[in-house]
């Protein structure tokens, strides 16, 4: 092949070549810059996304606060109505009580809905007639917040406690300020006699529901009663089993004749 000949054939192998290199080249260009293309959309979209983000957790956070915020008042409008509900009280009455139970959770800490709470504890316990006098329920309520701080803020134990005491010792219900003036005298020897002796409050109230009533009928005070479930509580016999004790002995021969000598004199003292 001649020289000239062999120069033509290599530039048409060359244009054979390079056209469909270059048609490639420029497809890849296209596609890439396609594809450049979608990255700014996709990014573009996952910067709004992230800026959405940003806002839905800015607004969940700002709708707990206020739930937060207003739970309390919630709270608080609900036991409010069940006490509606329970004892009929309305107007004045009822917003009277509910002055009572903000003022004893400044006082004893939490809040108000749990001063109400304990109120309508103690009116189930004790029957809708306390709460004719709110007076006298106040002072109740402060009675179960005072002695629940000695029982690890166990309200529900303390008004338990309380109530039963006087439900054992057949108080009067019906005349609040009565009921009243004798669940804070109770709550003083309860806690006086823990101090002296081996049982808590709960244990004590244990004990008097199984001999509370049947110490009542033999002629014991509850000062009385609390001195001996106390002494038997020394012997390890606890909470009913104590009561159950004093219970028997009291149902067989009644009043203190049959006690031991030393519990006599603890009685007397």
């Amino acid at each position: 092949m001649s020289t000239g000949k062999e120069a033509s054939f290599i530039m048409r192998l060359i244009d054979m070549v390079s056209g469909p290199a270059k048609a490639i080249a420029g497809a890849a260009g296209a596609a890439t810059g396609k594809l450049l293309g979608m990255g700014g959309a996709v990014s573009g979209v996952a910067g709004k996304a992230f800026a959405f983000n940003q806002i839905s957790q800015a607004i969940q956070g700002v709708g707990q606060e206020l739930n937060a915020a207003v739970a309390p008042g919630v709270a608080f409008d609900s036991a409010l109505a069940e006490m509606q509900s329970v004892t009929g009280l309305s107007g004045q009455a009822l917003a009277d009580l509910g002055e009572k139970a903000r003022a004893q959770a400044l006082v004893f800490g939490g809040d108000a809905a749990a001063s109400l709470g304990s109120y309508n504890e103690l009116i189930n316990r004790l029957g809708p007639d306390i709460a004719t006098n709110s007076t006298a329920l106040g002072a109740m309520g402060n009675d179960v917040l005072l002695l629940s701080k000695l029982m690890r803020g166990d309200a529900a134990g303390a008004s338990n406690a309380l109530s039963t005491s006087l439900l054992q010792f057949g108080v009067d219900l019906r005349d609040p300020q009565l009921a009243a003036r004798k669940m804070t005298e109770y709550m003083n020897t309860m806690v006086a006699g823990m101090n002296q002796g081996s049982m808590d409050v709960p244990k004590v109230s244990a004990a008097l529901e199984q001999a509370g009533s049947t110490a009542r009928k033999a002629g014991l005070s509850f000062a009385e009663t609390n001195a001996a479930i106390q002494t038997i509580a020394k012997s390890g016999r606890m909470g009913s089993e104590a009561g159950v004790g004093l219970r028997n002995v009291l149902a067989k021969l009644g009043g203190t004749d049959i006690l031991p000598k030393e519990v006599v004199a603890k009685l007397k003292a």
